[in-house]
């Protein structure tokens, strides 16, 4: 009976397209509280995605992503730092790998 109530309301949340400029809900233990910059660079499965996150690729649900306009347009400072990332993941967010700049092609 819980289900059939919460299903009423619920909603599929849009798809998020490659290259998309995107707010990452912040990890577990990020003290800072913000959502941190990135961009989708796929879809993995119907709810995840791969994004990159200041150089780190992460794996993230739908409901932890947020579409943003532009990176410029935020005008406050990431108070982040490289430890944030490299912390002990969860169920809801995995570190995929520390992307290389051989990874870039021109």
């Amino acid at each position: 009976m819980a289900k059939f109530h919460y299903d009423l309301r619920a909603k599929d949340l849009p798809e998020l397209n490659v290259g998309e400029h995107i707010r990452m809900k912040p990890l577990p233990g990020d003290r800072t509280g913000r959502w941190r910059r990135g961009q989708c660079l796929g879809k993995v499965n119907p709810r995840s995605y791969v994004v990159d996150v200041d150089g780190t690729l992460y794996r993230r649900n739908r409901v932890d992503l947020r579409r943003a306009e532009r990176f410029d347009q935020f005008n406050y400072p990431e108070a982040e730092s490289k430890e944030n990332s490299q912390g002990a993941t969860s169920c809801s967010e995995t570190v995929i790998r520390e992307k290389n700049t051989s990874d870039i092609t021109d």
